[in-house]
Parts: structure tokens; sequence; C-alpha cells
């Protein structure tokens, strides 16, 4: 059966791989699922009549294919519904009308409210009254909505709201967070903002909303709270919101690899399970009489399961939160039931109901971790002292009850770190030895306790929460003192690791684990070398160049790469203090590619939009100098630690037969900060790329006068994102472009670029390309198959990162 379960999992799993669902209707995809398990039970009715011994082989591989059958079509149904209540691409920028729920707490990003909303209603009429009751023009299901007006809006209040929304859309690079994914796993099927109108009225309030009891806690831990060093941990965990944590503690908690501990994931909510179970073992034996009906364990075993509910209903029942509920549930019913299932049979039976009840969830990087680490200590405590107890014992002796497990976790979850973070905590088992115990046997239970007690009396909650805090303060100081005492050799960074290294090290995880006293475990050290000391990624020739475009919504950022030098223009806005694309998109995509550092950062002018991610990419990465258009408002320690210079027409380099050269600006300063913009132009073999920042129609008409005859480029970056003030037709016909980029955001508030510049390079002749619908476009020169080939007669190919990595989900 767990080869079923396996095949099952494995069918929906890949589902998730597909650029494109089949062209079939849902009730098609419904009967090839229903027609399966008609097949699959006759096969089971067979297989169990007398006479078929002899074909329980090919029965059994039939019953294998069916269960992967199955599964595609359980993926597939899901997928085509998910696609079928996403907002319709002709309505996208329409003003219409919402009615229902406030389904999460509100979050508030300076400007607006955050929310996302149930959907009970919509209607596409100008006026409310037009109407009808309970009409519902749009298969939506929940959208995420931002509110800029004043009234706060509260879980559980429902309302009819005037929207303007957006199908869901992210950045998409490599090595960046798939923003979209995230919100499809959470059933997100559009977003945007309310509209402000007189029309938009409160209906009321729902009876029975459990976002609405963890604001209300929210609210009291944060009065109860407001004087303490790490409130913003402690309501993280306890209600799962993470927006109050300060980015030095995410920074030294990432060090450490005790990120995980911050907030509310299996291992808490293991842990309150195993509270709960202990109270309630102890306490029903002191009630013999109900005993006699259920045994203690049983009674335990349940009420654990229920804690562990409770525990994640409070942290918003979120998708790691999910996951360590079925699993656990799984476990514990199984002793409930008096089923003595082996953990083998728990285990893929937890697989396959996280799956069949989020398929997308494979996807993502909590999937992998927690069922890989979850795999791992099973291996390591059931399946190897099954097979040799002498050196089960060795190991009870030799390792204390918590560092095993670390060194086991550290093990298993190198490769899935590797591939999804590109980063791993070398003082990981150390720090976690200490921190696990403390965070998940102290802190949680005194911050639960210290909510509960705000409750029922105040003074002994926040003397509770106090205690919660100081313990904090112990680990921070602690792992503090660790992150200095070990300085540079906290953090392994994995740079442009080849999909060979990651298999090597899988191997090499799965050795290491081999009881005491196999030979071959100490094979798996030497399996693990490709992935601390890999093979760099491919390089451009000398005389070469390669560009990409990165998708960093409305603003910009290039990395120009030669055969030995890395060049950075510009740097992507910011967005919050807790996010910018120079952390979220630059740094993941240069170690992706295997960038260890930058020779130049070129910031063509100081708007937010082109230096927003400045600060990040100085902090996470050497850099050689830094030169600007316009006076950058640097850090004082970034700014003590880098040399910058202003831009100035006429410098001139050459990196690996690679000819760069600054056109603008000149000795004069403008006064509007775009037409100070650094302009740049790359020549390689008879290829030139043309990076023009935000000038507008004044600069190119000085840059038409001073390079009359070199200004002509195959490549040429859209000044300022396509906008009307720039592309002059001039311009356009001197360059004459082959290819023209713009990067600009997804359906942007300025509608770049505009309809007339678009009209002028169409005109022209030149192909155009947009990172809001192409994702991050890359050039490369001299390449295979003809991407940006060396002789400049040959064709060009961009590639379209979008297209290239396509999953169903994505916005067209």
């Amino acid at each position: 059966m767990r080869s079923w379960m396996i095949a099952l999992s494995s069918g929906i799993a890949v589902t998730g791989l597909l650029p494109t669902l089949p062209v079939v209707s849902f009730a098609i995809l419904l009967s090839m699922f229903l027609v399966a398990v008609l097949l699959f039970s006759l096969l089971l009715y067979f297989s169990s009549l007398p006479g078929y011994s002899d074909k329980t082989v090919a029965i059994g591989i039939a019953q294998i294919c069916l269960c992967f059958m199955l599964g595609n079509c359980w993926g597939l149904l899901y997928g085509r519904y998910m696609m079928d209540t996403q907002l319709p691409e002709n309505l996208e920028g329409v003003d219409f009308w919402l009615v229902g729920e406030v389904d999460s707490l509100p979050r508030y990003n300076g400007r607006a409210q955050q929310f996302e909303v149930r959907v009970t209603g919509s209607c596409l009429a100008l006026h409310p009254g037009s109407c009808a009751a309970n009409e519902q023009a749009l298969r939506l299901r929940r959208v995420l909505l931002n509110y800029y007006g004043g009234e706060e809006i509260l879980p559980g209040q429902y309302w009819r709201l005037r929207v303007r929304l957006n199908r869901p859309h992210g950045f998409v690079n490599p090595g960046g967070f798939d923003y979209e994914l995230m919100l499809a796993q959470n059933g997100i099927n559009a977003k945007g903002y309310v509209r402000d109108t007189e029309f938009n009225i409160y209906l009321g309030e729902s009876r029975y909303n459990y976002q609405r009891l963890r604001y209300q806690l929210r609210e009291r831990l944060l009065v109860a709270t407001a004087e303490m060093q790490y409130a913003g941990i402690i309501l993280a965990l306890v209600l799962g919101e993470r927006d109050l944590i300060s980015s030095q503690s995410w920074e030294l908690f990432s060090q450490t690899g005790t990120n995980h501990l911050i907030v509310i994931s299996g291992l808490h909510v293991g842990f309150v399970a195993l509270v709960v179970y202990w109270l309630v073992n102890i306490s029903v034996r002191l009630l013999p009489g109900l005993l006699l009906f259920f045994p203690a364990q049983k009674i335990a075993a349940g009420a654990a399961v229920l804690g562990a509910f409770v525990y994640s209903l409070l942290a918003g029942f979120s998708m790691p939160t999910q996951r360590a509920l079925i699993m656990l549930a799984v476990f514990m019913l199984a002793q409930v039931f008096a089923r003595n299932f082996p953990a083998t049979f728990s285990y893929c039976l937890a697989l396959t109901l996280v799956l069949l009840l989020a398929p997308l969830s494979a996807m993502s990087a909590g999937f992998w971790l927690s069922f890989v680490a979850v795999g791992g200590l099973l291996l390591a405590f059931t399946g190897w002292q099954q097979m040799t107890s002498q050196s089960a014992l060795r190991s009870r002796l030799q390792w204390s009850v918590w560092g095993r497990p670390q060194w086991v976790v550290f093990v298993v979850l190198s490769v899935p770190l590797a591939f999804w973070m590109q980063q791993m905590s070398l003082l990981s088992p150390l720090a976690n030895i200490f921190a696990i115990p403390l965070v998940s046997l102290l802190v949680v239970p005194l911050g639960l306790a210290g909510m509960l007690g705000t409750l029922l009396y105040a003074p002994a909650g926040i003397l509770l929460l106090h205690a919660a805090d100081f313990l904090l303060a112990v680990l921070t100081g602690s792992l503090t003192w660790l992150v200095a005492d070990f300085s540079g050799f906290g953090v392994w960074k994995f740079y442009g690791l080849q999909p060979w290294a990651f298999f090597c090290a899988a191997v090499g995880s799965f050795l290491l684990l081999l009881p005491t006293g196999w030979p071959a475990r100490y094979l798996g050290l030497v399996l693990f070398l490709p992935l601390f000391r890999p093979v760099g990624p491919a390089l451009p020739e000398q005389g070469e160049v390669w560009v990409n475009f990165l998708d960093v919504g409305q603003g910009l950022a290039v990395v120009v790469r030669t055969n030995s030098h890395t060049l950075l223009y510009d740097t992507g806005p910011r967005f919050s203090d807790s996010f910018d694309t120079g952390r979220g998109v630059i740094l993941p995509f240069l170690q992706k590619s295997g960038v260890r550092q930058l020779d130049s950062i070129i910031v063509s002018h100081s708007d937010n939009d082109h230096a927003g991610g400045l600060d990040s990419v100085l902090s996470g990465m050497p850099v050689g100098q830094i030169m600007s258009g316009t006076p950058l408002n640097l850090t004082t320690q970034n700014s003590v630690s880098h040399a910058f210079s202003r831009c100035a027409r006429g410098m001139h380099w050459y990196w690996d037969n690679v000819e760069f050269e600054i056109l603008h600006p000149g000795d004069q300063s403008y006064q509007r900060r775009n037409n100070n913009s650094c302009v740049l132009q790359i020549r390689a073999a008879g290829v030139r790329i043309l990076l023009t920042g935000d000038i507008e129609a004044h600069v190119e008409a000085e840059l038409l006068g001073n390079y009359t005859d070199t200004l002509a480029s195959d490549i040429l970056l859209a000044p300022h994102h396509g906008s009307n003030s720039s592309s002059t037709p001039a311009f356009i016909a001197a360059v004459n472009p082959e290819f023209v980029v713009y990067s600009a955001g997804y359906r942007n508030q300025f509608g770049h670029p505009s309809a007339e510049v678009r009209q002028r390079y169409l005109v022209n002749g030149a192909l155009a390309l947009n990172t809001a619908r192409s994702g991050m476009i890359e050039f490369r020169q001299g390449a295979e198959e003809g991407i940006m080939a060396a002789n400049v007669e040959a064709a060009y190919t961009p590639r379209e990162y979008r297209e290239s990595r396509r999953r169903y989900w994505f916005v067209e």
C-alpha cells in the first residue's frame, strides 16, 4: 500500500511542473478521475480472486500506474479549478463591486491596510443599486486588497466594496521567490485595491470567524508587550504574525540556522502536542473510573491532536502548520484507534494527505524541508535500528538526546537548503542544541500561557510574557556571541551549483546516515564536495558579453557579465523596510549565476526605482566601485567602505576585450534627476548595447549631437521605462535597435510603456520585450543555439525566463 501512496503522491506532484494545463474541461478531468478509480477498484477485486496469485506482479504494476494516473487527474482537477476561478484578463483594471467577508488579519504597509476577502458576491454594474442580491458575476474565491481609506477594516466584517483588480503577478527571475505560486497556494485569485467611493458600505459581521479572535488576541498582546524588547518574536511564536520582527533579528537567526524557531513551525506544533499529551496522560490517571472505558494513552493522543489543531488555528492555519497538523494527526490517531502502523506507512500517508489537500505544496521549499527532515529522522532512529541493534546502542551511548537529531537534520537538509535557499548555516547544529529546547519547551509555553493570562488576570499574564522576553534575550545574546566567535564561518553560500552536484550530495547525505561501521558511509563525505566546492557555471568567452535585464517591477536592474568581470547597472526599487529588490531579486540571481563579487555598480540616478536596492547589495556582496549620475543616500557604513565617483562623459574601459563607455552626463547637472542618468554603451564583437536610465527628450537630443555616428546599438534599454517623455522618433532612428527592452511593472500606474512609444519602436522595426510579461530577459553572446550569436548577422534569440520556466499558474 505504501507503493500506492508514493505513486499517488508522485502523480500529484509532477502536475506542478506543467507549463500549461491540458485544454480540457473540468468535467472531462473529473470523468477521467472517476474512470481511474473504477479501474483501480476492479483490479483490487480481481487480485483477491483465487487463481490470480501468478499474476500478482503484473496487477501490482497496473495498480501503481493507476495510482499515478489518479494523482495526475487530481492535480489537474485542482489546477483547472484554480485557473477557472482566476480573474479574467479582460476585467483587469476594470472597476466592479465585490461583496465578501474579511478573512485575514489586516497588515499595514504605511499607506494602506492589506487584507484578504472571501468573496460571496460580485457585480459588474456601475451603480450598486443595479446589482441583484447574491449575484455572482465572477467565479472568484479569495482576493487580496489594499485599502487606502482611514476606516479600520477588521476580520469577520462583511463589506460591499468597489474594487479594481489584476490577476496574481510577481517577479520571475532565477533564484528568486515565486510570489505567484504563493498566492496560488493560498487560493488568491486576484489582487488589487479598494476604490474611494461613498457607496462602499459595511454590511455586518460574521458570528463565527476565528480570524476575529486572532485579531483580538493580537491587540491584547500588543498592549501587554508594548515595553518588551522582543515583542515581535513573541507575537510570531503565539499568533504567527512576523511583521514586527526586526531585520537584525531575522539576520541573526538566519546566520545561526534557528530562523525556523521564531515562527510557528511544525516543530512548535509538535512540541505543543507533546506537552498536551504529557499533561493529559498524567491528569486522566487521577480519574480511574474514566480509564475503565478509555485508556489514558488514547485520551492523551486525542487531546494532543486537538491541542495542535487549536495552536494551528492561532497561527492562522498557514501551510506549514497544516502540514505539521496532518503529520501529527496521522501518527497520533493511529494510537487512538489502536493501529500499530509502521513508521514508514504513517509517513507515506501523511505525505499523501498533504498533497491531496494542497497539490501545489510540492513546489514550495517548506514542503521539502519538512518531509526530508522527518524522513531523515525516521531513517536514522527507526530504519537502521531495525537492521542492527548494536549500532543503535552505540549511537545512544555516543550522542546526547539533542545532539544526534541535530546532526541528522543538518545532513539531510543540506541538499534542499542548497537548492531552495542557496545557503546554509554551519552553526545550525550547535545553535539548535540549546535553542530548540529553550524556545519550544520554555518560550512558546510561556507565551501561550501569558496570552491566556492576559484574558483571565492581566498582571499574571504580563509577568509570564516578561519571562518569555527574558529568555529570548538570553537566546539572542548567546547566538550573537556564537556568530561573533565564528565570524565569517557561520553561513555557507552556494554559488552556481549544477544539477549533478545536488544529486551527488543527496546520495552522500544518505550514506552519511548509515550505521557506524559501514565503510560506505565515508564515501558520503566525498560526494558532498561538489556542494561546497562546486564547478562554476559557464562563463562568456574573451570578447563576449552576457546581459540580463532582471524583472524588478517598475524599476531597473541589469547585470552585465564578461569572462572575469561583472557589472550591475541599477539596483531596482525598495518597496518597504522589509523588502527590496537588492536582497530579494539581485543577490539571489547573482548567487544562482555563480557571481561572488561585483567589480562595479553603476546607479543611473538616485530615484528609488533605480537605487532602492543598493544598500542590500552592498551588504550582501563585495563590490569594487560605485558610480552614479547623482549623489546617493547610502548608510554611513556602506558609504565609508565603498569608493564612489560620478559618471562623466568620456569614461572608458575594457574588460576581457569588451569595451565600456559612459556617454552621459557631461560636466553640467540637470534640474530633473532623470536627465542626470548615467548612459552606458557596451561594445563586444560588433554588438552594441545601450543602457539609458531615465533620460528624457532633452538629453536624447544632446546624445544625437555628441554621438551622431556611434549611437547605433543592437539592444536598447527604452529610456524611462517607455515613458512618452522619452524615445523621440529621431533618437529611435539614430539608435536603430534590433531589440528594445522595457523594464516596467505589470499594469503599472504610469501606463509604461506608453502606446505612442510602443508604436514608434514598432514602426522602426524593433522587436519589443517587456520584463513585466517576459520576466528576466537574457541576451548571451556566443552561446550555443543562437542566443545572441557572436556573428552580428546571425539571428538573435533572447531568453525570456517567464517562458523558459513557465508554470501553468503564471500570468501570460
